[in-house]
């Protein structure tokens, strides 16, 4: 079972944290939303205090699942960022039927790209070489836009020193491996959510409004001051627009 916090009592909205990451990431985003619902964070394979599993999203998907089950949750909201995302639509083409909503936390459906997937190959080899303490101090910085607080960096960079450098190595895999799932997810009949960084370097916002406009009930709304951590950049601007997007959802 994946190490686990759960807040509330209510509708079951599970947060999936990113890449360099674990669930403390969400512990400031976390409060306004445990007061109507069963908030659940997951520490994803590898990451934080869960465990390792193999180099497979569609593994971590079923872990998540398999958590979610021994907690006692059937149907569910879901929030992935980032990596969090990725794993998201891979529990969503196992059991798309326990899914209420997916909110796609800039993050997207498409697989890596040969240049992404050979940055990442470099990345683990990196990590064999220099550790994972280095890595993460140069990619961290760069995931935020320029003139943010340095507290919010400072928050991401010591959870993610926290990692270890297979735990990452794992991830970087997986991700490289991944699929592309735009058919499953532009055929789904539930309501999606893409909340996207007007700077994110990593997910061009034409691309996030394509995605959301080929969802059968997709939606998009924009972070105008944010690059790839809406959860510290603009938190509660993003939690507006989570609790407006979920409260309407039966």
């Amino acid at each position: 079972m994946l190490h686990s916090t759960v807040h509330g009592q209510g509708e079951p909205l599970v947060f999936l944290h990113g890449f360099c990451s674990d669930q403390r990431i969400w512990d400031s985003f976390i409060p306004p939303f445990a007061e109507e619902y069963q908030v659940i964070l997951l520490d994803l394979p590898g990451c934080g205090k869960s465990e390792m599993a193999d180099d497979d999203l569609t593994v971590w998907a079923s872990s998540c699942w398999n958590s979610l089950t021994q907690l006692g949750v059937q149907a569910c909201h879901i929030v992935g960022h980032s990596m969090g995302g990725y794993v998201a639509l891979e529990m969503m083409m196992q059991a798309p039927e326990r899914f209420k909503s997916f909110t796609s936390f800039h993050s997207a459906p498409i697989a890596d790209t040969e240049e992404r997937r050979t940055n990442r190959m470099r990345q683990i080899e990196f990590i064999d070489k220099y550790g994972p303490k280095m890595l993460v101090r140069q990619i961290i910085p760069a995931l935020f836009m320029e003139g943010i607080d340095n507290t919010f960096i400072d928050k991401a960079v010591r959870i993610a020193e926290n990692q270890t450098g297979q735990g990452l190595q794992s991830a970087l895999s997986a991700m490289a491996n991944r699929s592309d799932n735009r058919e499953m997810l532009f055929s789904a009949d539930i309501p999606v959510l893409f909340l996207s960084g007007r700077y994110d370097g990593i997910l061009p916002i034409a691309d996030q409004e394509i995605f959301a406009q080929s969802c059968k009930r997709g939606l998009i709304r924009i972070l105008e001051n944010t690059a790839h951590m809406g959860m510290l950049e603009e938190k509660e601007l993003a939690q507006e627009y989570l609790a407006k997007f979920v409260a309407v959802i039966d």
